[in-house]
């Protein structure tokens, strides 16, 4: 619930000429921080999923880059290559 509509449920509890017992801007900002915290704890979340698919795909692109080509030599003296994973 935003701020504001706590707002308007207190003014509307208010304006029916029922005693509020309870300090409205303590309780507006309250819940404004469990606002924050839990948009901070999304934003949290969405980082650490950006950053493992990040290392991940990194992880690939080395692993690419650090492939090494394996050469098999026949009994005549001519090297072929081997490929263990097909390429595409």
């Amino acid at each position: 619930m935003s701020c504001w509509g706590l707002r308007y449920i207190i003014d509307s509890i208010q304006d029916k000429d029922m005693k509020l017992e309870m300090n409205s801007g303590t309780i507006a900002e309250q819940v404004e921080n469990q606002d924050v915290e839990s948009h901070d704890d999304s934003m949290a979340t969405k980082l650490k999923a950006a950053y493992v698919a990040a290392r991940t795909q990194l992880e690939i692109t080395e692993v690419e880059l650090n492939r090494s080509k394996i050469m098999m030599i026949d009994e005549n003296g001519k090297m072929t290559k081997v490929a263990i994973l097909s390429e595409h």
